[in-house]
């Protein structure tokens, strides 16, 4: 977290309570009804644009055909069509169960995000491939990674290191002490922390996100609207960004 000193400087309570404000004034335009219809498409359009920040363009439509059953017969655009499947049924996975803002940051839940997500997909599609197209190792579904990796530049934590950074994780970004500006800060320094620490085999960016919006509900930013779609509208600032906070200070 930024100091207090660096969070006065920066005019990051000013973005924060905008937001707040913004996400209100969304809000009280709409009716239950409406929310819920709402919610359920933005689970769809999550998936469309979380995909596509990790490079998978899988369009909308093809997505709400995949759902009702109807799959493409190239081999690749099935495994997208799955891949998407999978993620918006951790998204509704998430919407069901509704964490509580008290455990949305604990080993437990971004395990089982992990899980809800992986545990959907074909055998084929948890294999890792080196640039030989070998398989190298199988990302075992709500399980911390196993090997080293590197992310760009960013050389993640090693491993073993990863369950006691977990641990600090979920202690560090309790939310429910918080005012909600200062939560809304926590919860994008929490995306990033976790990024950073880049804790399983594969699919860190999208389980991520998932969270992200589940933290962002949790803390009463009701989210009509995309993260991820904003966030692949900027991709490159997205990436800068994250890579500028791994920085040292």
């Amino acid at each position: 977290m930024p100091s207090d000193s660096a969070i006065r400087a920066s005019g990051l309570l000013d973005k924060a309570s905008c937001l707040i404000s913004s996400d209100a004034e969304l809000a009280y335009l709409t009716t239950d009804a409406i929310y819920h219809t709402i919610e359920q498409e933005l689970q769809v359009i999550n998936t469309h644009y979380s995909n596509l920040i990790e490079g998978h363009d899988v369009p909308i439509e093809m997505i709400h055909a995949a759902m009702s059953g109807q799959f493409s017969d190239d081999k690749n655009k099935r495994n997208l069509e799955l891949e998407s499947l999978a993620h918006v049924d951790a998204g509704y996975w998430i919407a069901k169960h509704a964490p509580s803002l008290s455990n949305l940051f604990s080993m437990q839940l971004i395990k089982r995000i992990h899980y809800e997500f992986y545990s959907r997909l074909p055998n084929s599609l948890l294999d890792i491939k080196d640039d030989e197209g070998h398989v190298v190792i199988k990302v075992e579904p709500g399980h911390w990674r196993s090997h080293g990796v590197k992310v760009g530049q960013h050389i993640p934590p090693p491993p073993e290191d990863i369950a006691i950074m977990m641990e600090s994780f979920c202690q560090v970004y309790q939310l429910d002490r918080l005012s909600t500006p200062m939560k809304v800060i926590a919860i994008f320094c929490a995306h990033h922390r976790l990024c950073w620490i880049h804790p399983f085999a594969d699919g860190n960016g999208r389980v991520i996100r998932l969270l992200t919006d589940a933290t962002l509900k949790g803390a009463g930013i009701i989210g009509l609207w995309s993260l991820s779609r904003g966030l692949a509208s900027s991709l490159s600032k997205y990436r800068y960004a994250l890579a500028e906070a791994d920085n040292a200070r």
